[in-house]
């Protein structure tokens, strides 16, 4: 009898220890995805958010090396929805500044292309009080190799750069546009996919471009126990 009391007293502390952390949930929200499947998709549909083929039901645009019907993209981004640019090799061929510039509304001068090892480091100005900055360990990122460094004359504020020089990996162009240089397919800087932040990265980014409030690194971590 004392056994069987003993253990009904486990399962019901066990069961009031469940029941007293309350988790938060990531937040579901419209995804346009344009790209391969790849590491930066299979983030998207783990965290569980819903992918979208109609520009107009796009809450934000993830278009990780490709840009379909630009001009159709940046109605929609004038009308509210965010933004989440990552090039590749399909935004390497001729005139692929032209679809990125109606997208930013701005002159790009160019896309250069680079696929030399670089460390990166945050920029002293602009990064230092970004959430972006103070929840990712950006001293320890892997090297970058295969990216696209955007040139213009006025594109937001840079975060991340190569280190030692101004070549910017990670831009914030409006406080709903964001610009990561890095190519991120199953080809190129898989090291760089598989490093601690990667997944809270693209998390990151996606709520900030749809207007939201992310949780913080630690948070977000708890959530996914």
């Amino acid at each position: 009898m004392k056994r069987t009391l003993s253990l009904l007293t486990l399962v019901v502390l066990f069961l009031s220890a469940c029941t007293s952390v309350q988790k938060t949930s990531i937040t579901s929200r419209k995804i346009f995805y344009a790209g391969e499947n790849n590491g930066v998709k299979n983030v998207l549909q783990e965290l569980g958010y819903t992918f979208v083929d109609d520009f107009n039901q796009a809450e934000v645009f993830v278009l990780n090396g490709e840009i379909p019907g630009p001009y159709a993209i940046t109605t929609c981004l004038k009308n509210g929805a965010g933004l989440v640019l990552i090039p590749g090799k399909h935004m390497s061929y001729y005139g692929s500044d032209i679809d990125v510039q109606a997208l930013l509304g701005d002159t790009v001068g160019d896309l250069m292309i680079n696929n030399n090892p670089v460390s990166v480091e945050v920029d002293e100005f602009f990064g230092k009080d970004d959430p972006l900055i103070t929840e990712i360990d950006w001293q320890n990122a892997p090297q970058i190799r295969e990216r696209a460094f955007l040139m213009g004359p006025r594109l937001g504020e840079p975060l991340v750069r190569v280190q030692k020089y101004n070549e910017v990996i990670l831009a914030k162009i409006t406080d709903t546009q964001f610009y990561l240089s890095a190519y991120l397919d199953e080809q190129h800087n898989l090291e760089f996919q598989k490093w601690k932040y990667f997944n809270y990265l693209i998390y990151h980014l996606v709520e900030r471009a749809a207007g939201g409030d992310p949780f913080s690194f630690a948070d977000y971590e708890a959530t996914l126990r």
